[in-house]
């Protein structure tokens, strides 16, 4: 999944044309020259290929509620924050933090989740990390508890826009009094271009 959404947005960069797919490939219409990759094919199929983001955001829910909702129980009852990152090659790593912190020098990946003990909203500096990860090619960002998971995930490129709003949304939240105001800020949120925030119920 994660090669088909790379391929299909080197091809939307690189013609201006929005690929389809049917989740096995990437199809493009009216390209008269020849692509070298098995992956491609000329012509067109009935989805766009942002929904291939959707499908990874969907299966990586699924593996948070059989994996990580362990590690969010964890936190709940120490404080102690955990983190997943999904490698590019599939493979993932659960990383234990500190009391209501956990960094670590990110490796290419998809997708990431940390835990937290409180709500499961992104901190300023969750989003100043955020940007940082989608900036190098992450699809997918979270924060969970053992309620719901917070997902900012892009359907295509990362664009300026995407990463000003992204910015604006930092600054907000962090000066922002209390948790009333940061749940107004999230309740207002829109993106201009591919970005999505999402809450999904666990």
């Amino acid at each position: 999944m994660y090669e088909l959404s790379e391929i299909g947005e080197d091809l939307h960069e690189e013609y201006g044309v929005v690929p389809t797919t049917d989740l096995n490939y990437i199809y493009i219409e009216n390209l008269e020259e020849r692509i070298n990759n098995p992956l491609v094919k000329i012509g067109r199929s009935n989805l766009e290929y942002f929904i291939i983001y959707d499908e990874i955001v969907n299966l990586y829910l699924k593996f948070l509620n059989e994996i990580m909702l362990n590690y969010a129980r964890k936190t709940i009852n120490s404080e102690i924050e955990y983190m997943n990152i999904i490698l590019r090659d599939g493979s993932y790593i659960i990383l234990e933090g500190d009391e209501r912190k956990v960094t670590v020098p990110f490796p290419k990946g998809i997708s990431t989740v940390h835990t937290h003990p409180g709500v499961c909203l992104f901190s300023y500096k969750d989003l100043e990390t955020a940007d940082s990860l989608l900036s190098i090619g992450y699809i997918a960002v979270a924060v969970m508890n053992t309620d719901c998971v917070s997902f900012l995930y892009r359907r295509g490129v990362y664009t300026f826009e995407d990463k000003q709003t992204l910015k604006e949304l930092a600054n907000r939240i962090k000066k922002s009094k209390n948790i009333n105001d940061i749940i107004s800020i999230y309740n207002s949120l829109t993106f201009p271009e591919y970005m999505r925030f999402v809450i999904y119920q666990l």
